[in-house]
């Protein structure tokens, strides 16, 4: 499966195409826009400098949601740091992207140029990367893209000096030999024992699909209906204790199935609650 680099609402379509030149390189991923502010594509042309395929093949969607609604793993990138969510470096970020793209769709989420992803944008996470620095801790869009698209495609053993790798006619990278690389199966040979790192048992057998993030997201909204109604949360502040219980099911990684029963418990107690109503 693969690593979507999703820009959430860009500034600047050379931004754009300076991401879509650092992909190009790296092979490390297709790219996702949300709601980029008048997309320009001669602009961002100009600085992807020939990356025009990864240019064509960029998805540019409306929401947040919709980017990562296949998504199974999320990590966002920012400087601050949440209470609850990993916090993890770029390569960390790189090995957990790959070993979780092995079963679903996972995503790398980059905030805008000026003000970065939100607090409550970040509550999503699985993880949060931020790439280390000295003094300034703050760098350009694309720079950042560059840097994480580098680690993985050094995570996954990819490239060399003077080497280029392209795509052929079934959509796999090449090597100029010829040789063509499985990105499916992939061997991750070092593994972090970072907080946001993650570490698979090789004996255990998932017993179903990975849920996605569009019935995680569907079981966060619909919990806070219920838990609303029935007091359990603060009106004033309900993602407080909100976060907390959506951070421990994705802890879990629950399966599919497993949200399914989860949605329909809840809609069945609801159902009752109203029932009982005067």
């Amino acid at each position: 499966m693969t690593i979507r680099f999703v820009l959430h609402r860009p500034r600047n379509a050379q931004n754009i195409g300076s991401a879509a030149r650092a992909l190009a390189n790296t092979g490390a991923g297709p790219l996702v826009v949300v709601e980029g502010e008048q997309y320009d594509r001669a602009q961002a042309a100009r600085l992807a400098a020939g990356a025009d395929a990864t240019l064509d093949a960029m998805q540019i969607v409306r929401s947040l949601d919709e980017a990562l609604a296949p998504c199974i793993d999320l990590v966002f990138t920012s400087g601050r740091v949440v209470e609850g969510i990993p916090s993890i470096t770029p390569r960390e970020a790189a090995r957990r992207l790959l070993e979780s793209s092995s079963r679903g769709e996972v995503a790398l989420v980059f905030g805008d140029e000026v003000r970065g992803l939100t607090n409550e944008q970040l509550r999503r996470a699985n993880a949060i990367a931020t790439i280390p620095t000295v003094e300034k801790a703050s760098l350009n869009l694309a720079q950042s893209v560059l840097i994480f698209a580098y680690e993985i495609m050094l995570a996954r053993g990819n490239g060399r000096a003077g080497q280029e790798l392209q795509r052929g006619p079934d959509g796999q990278l090449v090597q100029q030999e010829g040789r063509r690389i499985d990105e499916r199966s992939i061997e991750i040979e070092s593994r972090s024992t970072a907080p946001g790192a993650v570490e698979r048992d090789p004996t255990h057998k998932p017993e179903g699909e990975q849920a996605e993030e569009r019935l995680l997201n569907l079981l966060r909204e619909n919990a806070r209906t219920l838990l609303l109604d029935a007091g359990f949360l603060n009106k004033q502040r309900p993602d407080a204790i909100l976060d907390e219980l959506n951070r421990m099911i994705r802890r879990a990684r629950p399966t599919k199935r497993e949200i399914e029963l989860m949605l329909g418990a809840i809609a069945q107690v609801g159902r009752n609650s109203n029932s009982t109503k005067p």
